[in-house]
């Protein structure tokens, strides 16, 4: 082997080192974007969770309330209910409240939870179906553009 053979093959060329880094660099890339699909898909599974532990939590208050069913009808407005005064004492709330003082407090801490939990459009209906004691309670948002509506049906 001469010495011009040996130089030749020692290194790599430049051209070979850019094909090296366009490679790498559509891998970061890929994987960036993975990355930022993964937090997408991870904010959308955190709204849908509070969004049905939220729509049980409802169910229980109502399930605890069984002789003020009707008034926990609320539509999807935006709107909460106001905090009873009743129920400002906090532990002695079932004590002093009335059943429907009670579902319109049940109805404020539910409206309240909807609007630090989901995004900020984020709202919740109850509707009685008018038959059995059955309602449908519904947890409705916006994410990305996109209107996001859980619902579930009770029956008490």
């Amino acid at each position: 082997m001469n010495v011009r053979t040996l130089k030749r093959v020692a290194g790599f060329s430049l051209l070979e080192v850019l094909v090296a880094l366009v490679i790498l660099s559509v891998g970061l890339l890929g994987l960036a974007a993975l990355q930022a699909e993964g937090l997408r898909g991870s904010s959308t599974a955190k709204f849908r969770f509070n969004a049905v532990r939220l729509m049980g939590d409802i169910t229980d208050r109502m399930r605890a309330n069984e002789a003020g069913l009707a008034d926990y009808a609320v539509a999807l407005d935006g709107a909460g209910a106001n905090q009873p005064a009743c129920a400002e004492s906090g532990a002695n709330a079932a004590v002093t409240c009335t059943a429907t003082q009670m579902a319109n407090y049940d109805i404020f801490l539910w409206k309240r939870d909807l609007d630090e939990l989901l995004p900020p459009d984020g709202n919740g209906s109850i509707v009685a179906t008018g038959v059995d004691n059955r309602f449908v309670i519904t947890a409705r948002w916006t994410e990305r553009g996109q209107v996001q509506t859980i619902s579930t049906e009770v029956q008490f």
